[in-house]
């Protein structure tokens, strides 16, 4: 046997060279292993994401068909029906300091009163409240025998509005000032117009208040009006005015009946600037 042979009958040279094969032939399936164990065990990111969001899904399903609101009486508000509605735990305490002076909530208004609860979440929860039938019944009673005295829209003082609730005293003086630009209101619904004041606070504004005397409005001459005077009506802008003037400059006059085709026949803007105009 040669020097440089291996008792194979191979050379060293070819020994080796199928040891270098085999070692990488193994290290090949090794990697392959190694591979396809780390994809098994973490999942691409889209894949993570699609799983989580069939999660969230099935959460939100069993969520929904799982809380059902029967109807209730909101002076045994629990903790558990509270956090279900959704109501502050701020608002719960107040509930059970009224209620720990031996009283009772009789209404929806009362309710909000007392929790100081937004008038979006008492929207939303009056379907719910269920009380006694004595308690509607005295309700209607009391109301027939004690109807609610309204007062003048248009003589009520600042402290007159912070009685309704949701009206404090930034609020009074806005519908107050608002009346003085309007020079007294005219209509009920021009309380909607007041910055800040959303719908539901004027319903409750208008259950306590009326017009019961006329506005102190100095109506001006239309075909004599000047565009200064025309200015000062609150709900006519600069190019109003220069519309009216330039009208009655191109026509030689104009009527009533001629401002809704300068205002594209807007029917409720006229009535409300035919307010200062004859």
């Amino acid at each position: 046997m040669k020097r440089n042979q291996w008792p194979t009958g191979l050379s060293w040279r070819n020994q080796w060279a199928i040891f270098c094969l085999a070692f990488i032939i193994v290290a090949f399936q090794a990697l392959y292993w190694f591979t396809d164990s780390v994809q098994n065990t973490n999942p691409n990111s889209d894949s993570v994401a699609q799983y989580q969001a069939a999660l969230d899904l099935a959460s939100a399903k069993v969520s929904e068909t799982s809380i059902v609101i029967f109807p209730f009486n909101p002076n045994y508000l629990t903790d558990y029906r509270a956090y279900t509605l959704g109501i502050p735990s701020d608002a719960v305490d107040r509930l059970r300091v009224f209620r720990s002076q031996g009283k009772f909530i009789n209404s929806a208004v009362a309710f909000q009163t007392v929790t100081g609860i937004s008038d979006s979440l008492l929207e939303r929860l009056t379907p719910y409240f269920k009380f006694p039938s004595w308690v509607r019944t005295t309700t209607a009673k009391e109301s027939k025998r004690n109807p609610t005295v309204k007062k003048d829209l248009n003589t009520a003082v600042v402290s007159d509005f912070e009685k309704v609730y949701g009206i404090g005293s930034v609020l009074a003086k806005r519908i107050v000032a608002y009346r003085d630009k309007l020079q007294g209101y005219s209509v009920p619904e021009q309380c909607y117009e007041v910055y800040g004041l959303d719908s539901l606070v004027v319903g409750r504004l208008l259950k306590r208040f009326e017009i019961q005397s006329k506005p102190r409005i100095e109506k001006k001459a239309l075909n004599a009006i000047s565009m200064d005077e025309l200015l000062q009506i609150p709900y006519i802008t600069v190019a109003d005015a220069r519309k009216i003037i330039g009208f009655r400059t191109q026509h030689g006059s104009v009527t009533i009946g001629d401002l809704y085709k300068i205002f594209n026949d807007n029917q409720k803007r006229v009535n409300r600037i035919t307010l200062y105009l004859f």
